[in-house]
């Protein structure tokens, strides 16, 4: 087998993930070989898909890297899309359909969806896997199992970073916070993570709230009660709001500056493009899975992955892009694990999505330049750190401001 990626030094959750030999009821020659089918529910058409293709493109790769150059012994892994075009009636559905396509396990990056799911993937025991996570997926824990951290304590993460480094003495007040964006289960956690910010008046002041439906591209109101902040979070999902909201509040040359976590950093070409490099100067950003700029060696392995299965235009536009390649690939690299890990425990002619839940629970896999990952019988987050970054027009990009800070949860 050709291993040229361990030069990337992905160390030990590759070389395992990768290439170790499995169990022999997997692994004989002259073994039928199994296609392991993983289902994915998506959004290839809608209004999350610009940010979500790159996550897609990276799961492509890496089951093709695995079936092609590091295969695990007796086993084709398959992957079984289902685009939902970001319609929450079809979320049902798609989840149906997959399972009908033999998918024994199913992943979605899209909160709403697994939220959705919960009820289902219970009645049905079918592992749902999700890249965000919101409180209705882990409490109490399930079959929906998450690949990041809560959104909401997240937030309350960034605000309390914000508050122990903002200079009180020197600027003679507190920072003024206040939050817009989409009310979605999703947009609804990151806001409740904001206000954070009411529970502490003796660090911040709260310009308030501003969550307008799903689809509103249209701020003035909104603009008009955050112009004089200091942070505006911008709740995201989806590139329409962060990138409309902003728009319309340079335009009116309020200078805030813009706080989010990964699900901001997953739109930042557009955002780039809509706003100016100028104009995102000084935004904030806690997120649970790196960025390009972040020095880990699976953030080496990922931009390998990429020039070696594109050209160089375009692997350059996929790990610098947005987060969704490196980040998202990093999860990618995760959920390709454990289903290493099922099939390592029973055998490829024995999985099934009684064995993913199995092993899923008692899933820590180490991997270098991270803290503790996993879950266990009573977690569904798979981390409870993130990396704090700071976008700087002077550099034209992001830089680290703190490999991993602890997640709080109050």
């Amino acid at each position: 087998m050709n291993h040229r990626w361990k030069t990337v030094a992905v160390c030990c959750l590759m070389a395992l993930a990768l290439v170790a030999t499995l169990s022999v009821s997997c692994g004989e020659k002259g073994a039928q070989e199994q296609t392991i089918i993983i289902g994915d529910l998506t959004d290839m058409t809608g209004v999350a898909a610009s940010a979500l293709v790159p996550i897609e493109l990276s799961m492509e790769s890496l089951v093709k890297n695995i079936n092609e150059e590091d295969p695990i012994p007796g086993v084709k892994l398959k992957i079984v899309r289902f685009d939902t075009g970001y319609d929450p009636s079809r979320t049902v559905p798609g989840y149906e359909w997959l399972r009908d396509q033999g998918a024994k396990v199913i992943y979605t990056a899209l909160p709403e969806m697994a939220e959705v799911l919960v009820p289902f993937a219970k009645r049905d025991k079918v592992p749902v896997f999700c890249a965000v996570a919101t409180k209705p997926m882990y409490d109490p824990p399930g079959w929906v199992f998450s690949l990041n951290q809560d959104a909401t304590h997240m937030t309350f993460t960034v605000m309390k970073w914000i508050g122990d480094n903002w200079d009180y003495q020197a600027k003679g007040r507190k920072p003024k916070v206040g939050t817009a964006g989409w009310s979605s289960p999703y947009g609804n956690a990151v806001r409740d993570g904001a206000e954070y910010c009411l529970d502490h008046p003796d660090k911040f002041e709260y310009a308030g709230s501003y969550m307008a439906p799903v689809a509103t591209v249209t701020w003035s109101g909104e603009v008009q009660a955050l112009k004089d902040c200091d942070y505006v979070v911008l709740t995201t999902p989806g590139s329409l709001q962060p990138a409309t909201f902003a728009k319309e509040f340079r335009a009116k040359g309020y200078t805030a500056k813009f706080v989010g976590l990964d699900s901001l950093t997953a739109y930042w070409d557009y955002m780039l493009q809509t706003i100016g490099s100028q104009g995102l100067d000084g935004a904030l950003i806690g997120q649970t899975w790196p960025l390009w700029v972040h020095p880990a060696p699976l953030v080496d392995y990922m931009k390998d992955l990429a020039n070696k299965y594109f050209s160089a235009d375009k692997a350059h536009s996929l790990v610098y892009g947005n987060c969704g390649w490196i980040s998202g690939g990093g999860q990618t690299v995760l959920y390709m694990e454990y289903i290493r890990k099922t099939i390592e425990a029973v055998g490829a002619e024995n999985f099934s999505s009684q064995a993913v839940y199995d092993t899923a629970i008692s899933f820590s896999p180490q991997l270098e330049g991270f803290k503790e990952i996993g879950w266990s019988p009573t977690e569904r987050r798979i981390y409870k750190y993130i990396g704090m970054y700071e976008y700087r027009h002077s550099v034209g990009d992001f830089v680290v401001l703190k490999d991993w800070e602890k997640v709080i949860e109050q």
